[in-house]
């Protein structure tokens, strides 16, 4: 049957519902408007899904991205956002209890690593949770990807700023605060856009993007 002809029997589906018994409709048409029905509801749900899996991480990376350029920092309720996103969005995936929980301890486990760095001065406190919070994306298929990549790009942004302010700073850029502090040599490193750049490159091929679609 052809949609437009199980929506007019869906139609007379409510009719019939609303008017009792006065109006004929057989258990056949019933069933496909039913069947209709959830298709619907099914498709609706995808398509929340769907848009939950695109724009959770992929904002708060290039969100990340942004905040640490501008402010040399990355805040905490970043990463608490992180962690939110994936508690919502992994069950709609189908990412089981048994999963979840792997990445739960690898994140953990990411986050000992990371603050230990950052006890060394190496990395920002910041830049630590948020790392921890994206390996809970990225799980024990990837996460060694992202690492990898997270420190490849971290060496080349950190090459590439100190070439920076190896060279003079024009005068007119100095009004602009985040240019001046960019070029600081006293300040670290926003490793959070290599951080984020790193995610970025990694997250089409999770499990999350495998189910854009259904």
């Amino acid at each position: 049957m052809k949609d437009w002809q199980t929506l007019f029997v869906c139609f007379r589906l409510t009719l019939h519902l609303a008017l009792g018994s006065k109006t004929s409709l057989d258990a056949r048409d019933a069933l496909r408007s039913w069947a209709l029905l959830k298709r619907i509801a099914e498709a609706e749900e995808q398509m929340v899904t769907d848009l939950l899996i695109i724009s959770i991480f992929p904002l708060a990376m290039a969100f990340a991205a942004a905040y640490d350029l501008f402010s040399m920092t990355l805040p905490n309720w970043l990463s608490l956002a992180l962690v939110a996103g994936f508690a919502v969005v992994a069950p709609l995936v189908g990412i089981g209890w048994e999963a979840a929980g792997l990445n739960i301890a690898l994140a953990f486990g990411a986050l000992i690593l990371t603050f230990a760095m950052f006890s060394f001065g190496w990395i920002g406190g910041g830049d630590a949770k948020f790392f921890a919070a994206t390996c809970l994306w990225m799980g024990p298929d990837h996460m060694l990807a992202y690492a990898i990549y997270a420190a490849v790009l971290g060496g080349f942004l950190t090459l590439i700023l100190l070439f920076v302010r190896s060279v003079p700073l024009p005068s007119t850029f100095y009004s602009q605060q985040w240019i001046a502090r960019l070029h600081d040599s006293k300040e670290g490193v926003p490793y959070g856009i290599a951080l984020a750049a790193a995610g970025l490159l990694v997250y089409p091929d999770t499990p999350f993007m495998a189910a854009l679609g259904g």
